[in-house]
């Protein structure tokens, strides 16, 4: 009987290494598309986007380096990750006729191509936490854990690869999973330290856990006393902006009186078919994922029933702000962590069914 358990526990070690590695080579190959189909938008200037590059030159000392206005020049942190990739080798891009195409300055691409870098390497690193994750931590076999990974980075395909949301979806991620865990310390400390890559970050965990204690509404609650914290976290973030003030790109955002204008905007603009796309499908995809798990039968649950309270108001914040056709790479900052939710909740499902089965052929 020994021996019979030892063997079945080698042969579940066996399969679960080739998931491993399967996972390794589809994510190796697909990291490398995502680069190059996101440098090629770049190189050639296919679309406007956040460009940190030249930020990323300042801190390099570089002569074409300068400092990008507001609210990007905050975002030093996601800079300071794409440093590093600055060292990869220079590629040159070609024009569909197959003549060579030559950017301002080698230094203008390769920090174009760091940029690029580093939102596909942080990507597949949250893909990858949340593999580990439901593995893990949740329980799931590979099987499962291997599919929500593999939804990360499909779906992470809708962020702006170009700015730094694939690096500014890391951090939040972590801090989400610390949270689920009741690691609260460590929470708070990855919601500090990711303010300084996206401040979106803090606005993210304060709508939800904001709406998680006012479901509760006791004042000792764990979520109560985040709540908090996170709101002195985004005082303190107001604070910095007033005393270091930068000229914006978006300093119209500013004008309350042009809230309710710029959401009627954006809201017609969302429902032309570019807006569907680009706006409401994300969302959509987001709720499906969160009703799938709130109506799952997954014990210890990381989501709760208010997180698409606080998915909403983030998309109708967004929607103010005039942001056009970005709603939707935005809301999707929540899409690692609802995933995480989906999985639990359809791998515990596919464990009952199984448990339903065996005890039923018994």
């Amino acid at each position: 009987m020994i021996g019979y358990s030892s063997l079945q526990s080698k042969s579940s070690s066996i399969s679960e290494f080739r998931w491993h590695l399967f996972l390794a080579l589809v994510f190796t190959v697909a990291a490398g598309e995502m680069f190059f189909d996101t440098y090629r938008v770049v190189y050639f200037g296919a679309v406007s986007f956040d460009d940190y590059s030249h930020y990323l030159l300042y801190l390099l000392d570089e002569e074409r380096g300068r400092v990008p206005p507001s609210p990007h020049v905050y975002r030093i942190g996601s800079v300071i990750l794409a440093l590093p990739f600055y060292n990869l080798p220079f590629v040159s891009l070609s024009t569909g006729s197959g003549e060579v195409f030559l950017p301002d300055s080698v230094a203008d691409a390769k920090a174009l191509a760091a940029m690029c870098a580093a939102n596909v390497f942080y990507l597949v690193l949250t893909a990858l936490l949340v593999y580990a994750y439901l593995l893990r931590r949740v329980g799931t076999n590979a099987q499962w854990a291997f599919i929500g990974a593999a939804s990360v980075l499909f779906l992470g395909q809708f962020l702006a690869l170009e700015g730094n949301d694939g690096i500014s979806v890391f951090p939040l991620t972590v801090a989400l999973l610390f949270a689920a865990e009741k690691k609260w310390k460590w929470f708070l400390l990855t919601v500090f330290l990711g303010a300084f890559i996206n401040e979106k970050i803090i606005i993210v965990t304060l709508l939800i856990f904001g709406l998680r204690a006012l479901a509760i509404m006791s004042l000792r609650s764990h979520e109560a006393k985040v709540t908090a914290a996170l709101f002195c976290l985004f005082v303190g973030f107001l604070v910095v902006i007033t005393a270091f003030p930068f000229p914006g790109v978006n300093d119209n955002q500013r004008e309350i009186g042009q809230f309710i204008s710029s959401a009627l905007s954006t809201l017609k603009g969302s429902t032309s078919v570019k807006g569907l796309y680009l706006n409401v499908w994300p969302l959509l995809v987001l709720t499906a994922c969160w009703w799938i798990a709130v109506t799952g039968q997954a014990e210890h649950q990381v989501l709760r029933r208010t997180d698409v309270l606080a998915l909403l108001a983030f998309f109708s914040l967004i929607a103010m702000l005039n942001v056009q056709f970005n709603i939707g790479r935005l809301v999707m900052y929540f899409m690692p962590f609802f995933v995480v939710g989906c999985i639990q909740a359809l791998a515990a499902s596919d464990n009952l069914r199984a448990t339903s089965s065996r005890d039923g052929n018994e």
